[in-house]
Order: structure tokens, then C-alpha cells, then sequence
């Protein structure tokens, strides 16, 4: 099987491991966590995407997809408008890691941003 994503956004798998994948943990709890975020937590996802997403001239993000990889975040720049995805430290076994994973993000992308 290929899946192809867009521009730089493909993977491939074998039937068998097609066959014996496990849903995303993360995908029950994705639609209320990016609500969450983007309401409450705006300044975090812009630190993110500023210090980890590869956009130190963002001046806003939102999210619009988590799993169990990472997040995606739609970053705003004067240069226009710009898709990032930035990792999680590891990957999530189960939902009710999902906040710990990214509180740690927001922590990790503050450290690398430096002293405001």
C-alpha cells in the first residue's frame, strides 16, 4: 500500500503490515486536544513553531492535526502561509499521554527559543 499525502508526504507499507496496524491511540482524543490547544494555548503552538517548526518569523500558529508521532500546525509568517509538523519526543502509546507529550513540546520549545 502507498499513501501519498501531498508534496514530501508519502509512506508505504506491506500488506501484512497494512493488515496488522492498530488505529492511532491518539485519534479519539485528536478533534477535542486541537480545540483546546488553539483556544487556550495559542502562545505555546507559536514557540513551537517558531523554536521547533522551522518558522522563527511566524507570527501565529494553529494546530490542525495531532497523532501519535507529533502535532501539524498551520504557521503564519509575513512570507505567507506554511504547513510544519513537529515531533513529539516519542511516540504515544495511549491518549492520556497526549497532554504530558505536549506540555513537553511546549517546554522543549521554549528552552530552544531562549530567553524572551
Amino acid at each position: 500500500m502507498r499513501w501519498v499525502g501531498g508534496y514530501g508526504r508519502m509512506d508505504s507499507a506491506s500488506g501484512a503490515a497494512y493488515a496488522t496496524a492498530a488505529p492511532d491511540p491518539v485519534a479519539t482524543s485528536a478533534a477535542s486536544a486541537i480545540t483546546h490547544l488553539n483556544d487556550d494555548h495559542a502562545d505555546a503552538l507559536l514557540v513551537i513553531a517558531q523554536a521547533l517548526g522551522g518558522y522563527p518569523d511566524a507570527t501565529a500558529a494553529e494546530c490542525f492535526g495531532l497523532d501519535r508521532r507529533g502535532i501539524d500546525l498551520a504557521v503564519h509568517t509575513p512570507r505567507g502561509h506554511a504547513p510544519a509538523r513537529v515531533a513529539f519526543a516519542q511516540a504515544l502509546a495511549e491518549s492520556s499521554q497526549l497532554r504530558a507529550a505536549t506540555v513537553e513540546l511546549t517546554h522543549r520549545a521554549r528552552a530552544a527559543a531562549g530567553p524572551a
